[in-house]
C-alpha cells in the first residue's frame, strides 16, 4: 500500500484530503507544518508528499528544500497545494513534480497522486 504524507495547516482540509486518499486505498500520514512533516519522515518514509505552501513554522518551500537535502528522501515526489497560483513557478523551479491550486476538484487531486505514484 502506497503511503502519502499530507502536510496542511488547515485541519479541516487536512482531514478531508486524508479521508479521500484513504478511500482511494492509500495509507496516509499527516502533519500541520513542514517541521512536523520532517519529524514524521524520521519514523516513516512516504511514497509521496502532498504539501501546502503557506504554513506556520516551516512553509512548503522550506520543507521541500529540507527533504531534497537528505539523500534518502531526494526521490520522494512532491505535489504542492496553494491558494496562490503565482507560487507555481517557484514550486516548479525547486523541483516539485506537480502543483494544484486551491480550491481543487477531488478528482484532480486523485489523478495527480495516482499518476505520480505510478511513475515512481
Amino acid at each position: 500500500m502506497k503511503q502519502v504524507l499530507v502536510v496542511e495547516d488547515c485541519r479541516h482540509l487536512q482531514t478531508a484530503i486524508a479521508g479521500i486518499l484513504r478511500q482511494d486505498g492509500y495509507a496516509v500520514l499527516t502533519a500541520s507544518n513542514g517541521a512536523q512533516a520532517l519529524q514524521v519522515m524520521e519514523v516513516s518514509r512516504p511514497d509521496l508528499i502532498l504539501s501546502d505552501i503557506t504554513m506556520p513554522q516551516m512553509d512548503g518551500y522550506e520543507l521541500m528544500e529540507a527533504v531534497r537535502a537528505r539523500r534518502e528522501w531526494m526521490a520522494v515526489p512532491f505535489i504542492f497545494l496553494t491558494a496562490r497560483a503565482q507560487d507555481a513557478l517557484k514550486g516548479k523551479s525547486l523541483g516539485a513534480e506537480n502543483f494544484i491550486t486551491k480550491p481543487f476538484a477531488l478528482e484532480e487531486l486523485l489523478v495527480a497522486v495516482r499518476a505520480l505514484l505510478e511513475r515512481a
